[in-house]
């Protein structure tokens, strides 16, 4: 279940961390496991210390004059909702939201995506230097993350459909 609280900087525009040590071990004190923000960061050693998982735009230097807004109310973090009970994705490459109702066939859908990614990445690393090649191998990748989608959305329709 995600938890999370706004504290957000009181300088505008800001020029301070969104989050440094002190910050991540207060947010886990509050059952926080991570925190996702669109501000810059500090203190990322000692947070990769905690064991507190973070992601930020950035890294600044200095501490910013920040304030508890709310807690437990839905946010947009760069282009991103996240309400109360998401289940989030998040590594080196971004954050994303995962609907509940389809987090047991995450796994396998994602296998299948990189295994469509992996025509255009095969065709560009091959040499070739052939954009009719490319241009094919790059329609049958999206091709596929098309069909990849339907099929994901039919299984969630049938999944969420009354009992007969």
């Amino acid at each position: 279940m995600a938890r999370f609280a706004t504290w957000p900087a009181r300088d505008d525009p800001a020029v301070g961390a969104t989050f440094g040590e002190v910050m991540c071990a207060s947010y886990r004190c509050f059952g926080a496991a991570a925190i996702v923000t669109s501000g810059p960061a500090r203190d990322l050693e000692e947070v990769r210390r905690l064991g507190f998982a973070a992601f930020s735009n950035g890294v600044v230097c200095s501490h910013a004059y920040s304030h508890i807004t709310s807690v437990h109310q839905p946010v947009r973090v760069g282009g991103l909702e996240v309400r109360p009970g998401n289940l989030l994705h998040a590594d080196a490459n971004g954050v994303c939201s995962i609907p509940a109702s389809i987090a047991g066939e995450v796994a396998q859908a994602a296998a299948e995506f990189v295994a469509c990614e992996a025509v255009c990445i095969e065709c560009a690393m091959s040499g070739a230097r052939d954009v009719n090649a490319y241009s094919q191998a790059r329609r049958e990748m999206l091709h596929r993350i098309e069909e990849l989608g339907k099929r994901v959305r039919k299984a969630r329709s049938i999944s969420q459909a009354p009992p007969a």
